[in-house]
């Protein structure tokens, strides 16, 4: 799991989107081209919905993969440690 996003409350049901990364170069932990362009169509995607916060992951790809979600949403991602 790369990304999670967690939508906003509705009649006190949590809503949560799960993304994998962008398509990854894993030699250097980070997004290749053709990654970068899933990363921007997934969070158009994604940015239609009533998201209130993002969480990734400490890896590059994953947080290449939420970045273009945050600024269309401008919502801070928040890391974890595993």
């Amino acid at each position: 799991m790369a990304i999670m996003v967690l939508g906003s409350e509705e009649d006190s049901i949590m809503i949560f989107y799960i993304v994998r990364h962008g398509k990854p170069d894993y030699a250097t932990n980070t997004l290749l081209p053709e990654g970068k362009i899933q990363a921007e169509l997934v969070g158009e995607r994604l940015a239609r919905l009533p998201i209130d916060r993002i969480y990734s992951s400490p890896y590059g790809r994953a947080i290449e993969t939420a970045e273009p979600l945050a600024k269309k949403k401008n919502l801070p991602m928040i890391g974890w440690k595993s």
